[in-house]
């Protein structure tokens, strides 16, 4: 025993010389096991040395490490095995549990030294071996392990395995192995979860319990959320908000109003929100379905408050927006349209979302006046109702009186809310009420307002002869010269009574000249070649 150990003192010095000594006595020495045990217990470099070898052949250097397996104690293999691939021969062999037949010294060793199998050959290991390998979690975590195990222990699905691998997990009647991926649920997340090519179609009920694991990576779950093709179909089931989020931001949740609204409930989400309803195709679904009504156990209703904070957000498209707000179950009349365009606040009308009552009405008026028109014409019943009570100035009326869809009755009765000394100041007002005076001798102004139309240069001279000619007898015969004056020239002629004036031929110009000469203006007036020839008395 003492000449081994001098032999064995002398060769761990680590020279070329003693290691190929080494090599011949694994070859040739009687007492392998007592050798093996003790030149291992002693030196501790003595795997990082030989497996660097040059000179070693692979296959002497295998008889050395089984050698290793069979005879050095444990202490020894775990002082050897340390910043080197001694441990990776162990589990990197599929075969490793067939290599000695003492298998409880085979269970020692993977105890001990923590070995986790890269992959096993199971169908050609001892089954008992097999079973200590899976109840200790001796067993990487990847793709084939998994796909071997559940085919040696459990219930194995090949497309749902590819496809929705959770699944496929979950069902597969492995307690055991289920336990360990629980454990390490981030490395089946990154090492396997991840790598499936095929694994896109998880179904609903285990997509959900796997995003609602605790602890999971942010990254991994964004990276899983890119993946997964399925669709949450209720967001209020999953517990982590960053996930929620994250499905938001890919497009992953099923489009409800529910779901929107509830997220959009959440500050830290409202711009991914709107960026989601930005996507047309989302917009489109949504818009097939009202926003619930539904009132909570206070009677108020559970979305309402939400949808009209959404509503007053500038930053959704208009074509979105034009899709959405017809969702809206409820009419507002306190909308704040201050940040909205024109284009919105149109959109809200056409859409029956705004409701129309006198605070609306203000409201709209007060930062959006050339749109205050569309909630006349949208909803003109209701507005006449109130029209005694509400307040415009010359530019809502201007507006009011070039709308091709509100009849002159209705226009009437928004003229009748300004003075006339507030309506003129506005010239697009007066020659609108012009052109629609011309048109309709009915519709009702003050006389003050006729004679200012009758006068004013700004007003179509054959517009205002129509007028003239349907209320003549309200013009001040005073006023008659500074009316002819304000014509065109040759229709200013007529009141110089040393001129015999020449205007056109047309029938309103007949109806003119016989008025003026019903008044005595003019003594008559003659049908000639060019026109119509206008004559005053002889003085």
């Amino acid at each position: 025993l003492n000449k081994l150990q001098n032999v064995i003192s002398k060769i761990t010095d680590e020279s070329t010389i003693s290691i190929s000594y080494v090599i011949s006595c694994f070859k040739n020495i009687e007492n392998i096991k007592e050798f093996t045990d003790s030149l291992t217990s002693q030196w501790e470099n003595f795997w990082t040395v030989l497996s660097n070898d040059s000179v070693i052949e692979s296959n002497s250097l295998d008889e050395i490490f089984l050698n290793t397996i069979m005879f050095s104690n444990i202490e020894s293999l775990q002082m050897i095995s340390k910043n080197n691939n001694y441990k990776q021969n162990i589990y990197c062999n599929p075969l490793f549990l067939n290599v000695i037949d003492d298998q409880n010294r085979i269970k020692e060793i993977i105890s001990k030294l923590h070995i986790v199998f890269e992959s096993l050959d199971l169908d050609n290991s001892p089954k008992d071996l097999n079973d200590y390998v899976y109840e200790n979690n001796s067993f990487e975590i990847n793709i084939p392990n998994l796909q071997n195990f559940i085919q040696f222990y459990g219930k194995f699905d090949q497309v749902d395995f590819d496809n929705s691998n959770f699944k496929a997990i979950q069902e597969s009647n492995c307690k055991e192995l289920i336990e360990y991926i629980d454990d390490c649920f981030n490395d089946y997340l990154s090492d396997v979860y991840l790598i499936l090519p095929k694994n896109n179609a998880e179904e609903l009920d285990f997509y959900m319990k796997l995003l609602n694991k605790e602890d999971v990576d942010e990254k991994v779950s964004e990276l899983i959320i890119r993946k997964v093709n399925t669709k949450v179909v209720n967001i209020t089931e999953l517990n982590n908000e960053s996930i929620k989020l994250q499905l938001l931001n890919n497009n992953k949740i099923v489009e409800s109003w529910d779901n929107v609204l509830y997220l959009m409930n959440n500050e830290k989400n409202k711009s991914s929100v709107i960026n989601y309803l930005n996507k047309i195709e989302n917009a489109e679904i949504l818009s097939k379905t009202k926003v619930s009504n539904e009132k909570d156990e206070k009677n108020k209703t559970i979305y309402s408050d939400i949808f009209k904070i959404l509503i007053q957000n500038e930053s959704i498209n208009n074509e979105s927006y034009e899709l959405i707000t017809k969702c809206s179950p409820w009419w507002f009349d306190s909308l704040d349209f201050t940040n909205l365009s024109s284009e919105k606040i149109e959109i809200l009308i056409n859409n029956i979302v705004v409701n129309p009552n006198k605070k609306s009405f203000d409201n709209i008026r007060k930062d959006h006046k050339n749109i205050l028109v569309k909630l006349i014409e949208k909803h003109t019943s209701t507005i006449l109702k109130i029209v005694d009570t509400l307040e415009i100035d010359s530019i809502d009326l201007e507006n009011i009186l070039k709308s091709e869809k509100l009849s002159d009755i209705i226009k009437n009765k928004f003229v009748k809310l300004l003075t006339d000394d507030e309506i003129i100041t506005n010239t697009n007002s007066i020659l609108s009420l012009a052109e629609i005076k011309a048109a309709n001798n009915s519709f009702d102004i003050s006389t003050e307002l006729l004679t200012i139309i009758l006068l004013s240069k700004e007003v179509n001279y054959k517009t205002k002869i129509k007028i003239f000619n349907n209320n003549s007898a309200l013009l001040d015969i005073s006023k008659i010269d500074e009316f002819l004056i304000n014509l065109p020239s040759k229709y200013g002629e007529i009141s110089n009574k040393d001129k015999k004036a020449l205007i056109e031929e047309s029938q309103d110009n007949l109806d003119f000249l016989k008025i003026l000469e019903g008044i005595g203006y003019i003594s008559s007036y003659k049908n000639e070649k060019y026109g119509l020839r206008v004559f005053h008395k002889r003085k």
